[in-house]
């Protein structure tokens, strides 16, 4: 079998999903032989476009290989904190929040409707998770209509007023890219023992204020709402790593003060996207109803970018919190009450 490239296995990825007969389980089209006959014979004529002996055995055996792949991948994924650290070039942590809005976000908006048999969900995002379903629900409208509700905590859209420490990086945006496409695409985060060891030593010493501190910093300051008995655990557990590439096209963002894709630069944005500057994001695609869930302290999501957002959107609640920050929705004792309640009723068609 000849060696495919990374767009090659994509493209025949996407082929083998709309192909929901050969893998839907609970479709009627599932047990028919003549049309799985017709899905494997359209996979097949597109596999010998560059594989001219292709046959049905080879659409089931790299059918079979990308699963067996994917499971390798995945325990190693799981079993390790680091972002694909280790694997092979496809699986290193290169990738930005666009790939995660093309390709994460449907792969587990399908998986879930083919597990559980309905047709739509809803979807709760916070930070990030708002900004790919933002991205991707107004440009994949076969997506966007498996969508009952979208629930955003703390969204993002536009971060040109950001106030987080991320902007610090936004007059380095071209000399990081090249130090990531010359010396290789890592991780940004701390190893877990240094985590744990600000959290078990650290913090203990220099007591739990200036350790609450270290949390503010990113995202805006609420000691209101902060179960300062959790510092420990949200320092050593909360701070997951992430794609440098990732950090860096937020950084774009804070730069050109656009909701947009990765700037690879002119001459690479030409290849990829057929002009100069990244492609913007258009929100107001997005026909998905939307409940926002906000805090007026938030310093990654500003005000102001999120009043440019709001507009555009098809807002069904808007839950502001004044004294909130931006890990408020996920870390706030009293975010059950002030939120969760919300969210819940919104699921249960109570409100």
């Amino acid at each position: 079998m000849a060696s495919w490239s990374k767009d090659k296995v994509l493209e025949f990825i996407d082929m083998y999903r709309s192909h929901e007969s050969l893998w839907k389980i609970k479709s009627k089209e599932y047990s028919n032989r003549l049309i799985k006959g017709r899905c494997y014979e359209n996979m097949i004529d597109f596999v010998k476009a560059f594989e001219p002996q292709a046959n049905k055995e080879l659409v089931l055996k790299k059918i079979n290989n990308l699963r067996g792949n994917f499971r390798k991948e995945l325990k190693k994924v799981e079993g390790s904190k680091l972002s694909g650290a280790g694997t092979d070039e496809v699986y290193r942590p290169k990738l930005c929040w666009d790939e995660m809005a093309q390709y994460d976000l449907p792969a587990t908006i399908y998986y879930i409707l083919n597990q559980t048999g309905h047709e739509q969900l809803y979807y709760v995002g916070h930070s990030q998770g708002s900004a790919i379903g933002f991205a991707r629900f107004g440009e994949d409208l076969e997506l966007a209509s498996r969508v009952k509700h979208f629930i955003a905590l703390s969204p993002i859209g536009r971060v040109g007023n950001t106030k987080s420490p991320i902007r610090l990086l936004e007059p380095f945006t071209k000399e990081i890219l090249f130090f990531l496409d010359s010396f290789g695409h890592g991780e940004f985060g701390l190893p877990d023992p240094i985590l744990k060891f600000i959290a078990g030593n650290l913090c203990e010493r220099w007591g739990e204020v200036i350790c609450e501190n270290v949390i503010f910093l990113m995202c805006g300051y609420n000691t209101r709402s902060f179960n300062t008995s959790r510092t420990d655990v949200y320092i050593s557990h909360g701070q997951g790593s992430a794609s440098a590439r990732n950090l860096l096209q937020w950084a774009q963002n804070v730069r050109d003060k656009q909701f947009q894709r990765f700037d690879f630069g002119e001459k690479e944005n030409l290849v990829r996207y057929g002009q100069k500057t990244p492609p913007v994001y258009d929100p107001s695609k997005v026909k998905v109803p939307v409940a926002i869930f906000r805090g007026g302290n938030d310093w990654l999501a500003d005000n102001k970018d999120v009043a440019w957002l709001l507009p555009q959107l098809n807002v069904t609640h808007d839950v502001y919190i004044p004294y909130y920050e931006h890990l408020d929705p996920i870390f706030a004792f009293d975010a059950v009450t002030l939120m969760y309640k919300d969210i819940i009723n919104i699921i249960m068609g109570k409100n």
